[in-house]
């Protein structure tokens, strides 16, 4: 496992660390803890794909996966935790939800908060997951009679929208702002106009497959989801007009059975100063 720090200046009264977990998918997470006990950071921020995105067999989805509510509980005992929705985490229902935030995480469900009095954090939640709750709203109503928490109800027609009408609330405070938005190419289309400082990112996995440009002298993903081949977005930072964008490589794969080659999973810290 790699990890990585970036520097970021920001207009704040003192320097600020945080952990940005992507991509986790239900994996042990024993290396993470190691590191965050290492690096002390202000806060851990977890920008979805905490699980897999399949219908559970038994039981509710948070209580099938085998790690996730571990490691949530792990991370509210080490420091202040919050997490946004990635589109892993479409499924979850409302005991799901409560399951969360009964491990002391915060969870940032197209909402935001306040990490002190300089530092504000969002979390923009996957398209994926709202489609799925319009599309379980409309079948709850065409069948009332269900009381299934977890109807095979998927948007078959995905907009790939998030819901962004929170955001100029949360670009109108005061204060240095941070975004989690699991999906990198969601940046450029609904993000970047926006007055935020800082957002982060996972979802691509790095590409999978990484390999290395000796004319541009840089790593390139080979593929992501909605991305296409060779994608713009797998990794590192970008910069815009209205602030910048972080984006993890993820902790695990689940593009089985394509490996991942080149491309080490990766822990990022952002260093605030």
């Amino acid at each position: 496992m790699d990890i990585k720090t970036y520097y970021v200046k920001a207009t704040i009264s003192y320097p600020y660390k945080l952990c940005l977990v992507t991509d986790l998918h239900d994996r042990p997470y024993r290396k993470i803890l190691q590191s965050v006990r290492r690096e002390k950071p202000d806060s851990i921020a977890i920008a979805g794909d905490l699980i897999i995105g399949k219908l559970p067999s038994r039981g509710t989805k948070m209580e099938q996966a085998r790690h996730a509510l571990p490691f949530l509980r792990a991370c509210a005992s080490s420091c202040p935790s919050y997490y946004s929705l990635g589109n892993h985490e479409a499924f979850l229902s409302d005991t799901d939800l409560a399951m969360i935030r009964a491990t002391g995480v915060q969870l940032l469900d197209n909402s935001y908060t306040r990490l002190n009095k300089d530092i504000l954090l969002g979390g923009l939640t996957s398209s994926r997951v709202t489609d799925y709750r319009r599309e379980r709203k409309a079948y709850y109503h065409q069948h009332p009679e269900d009381t299934r928490p977890y109807p095979f109800c998927w948007a078959s027609y995905p907009t790939n929208i998030p819901r962004t009408d929170w955001l100029s609330d949360f670009e109108a405070q005061k204060g240095y702002k941070i975004l989690l938005s699991h999906h990198p190419e969601d940046w450029e289309p609904w993000i970047s106009s926006h007055k935020i400082d800082l957002t982060c990112s996972g979802h691509a996995h790095g590409g999978q497959i990484r390999f290395y440009n000796p004319l541009k002298k840089q790593w390139k993903g080979l593929f992501a989801p909605r991305q296409g081949v060779l994608p713009a977005l797998t990794a590192g930072r970008v910069k815009g007009k209205q602030g910048q964008l972080i984006i993890s490589r993820g902790l695990a794969n689940t593009a089985w059975p394509i490996p991942r080659l080149f491309n080490p999973r990766e822990l990022v810290y952002i260093q605030l100063y």
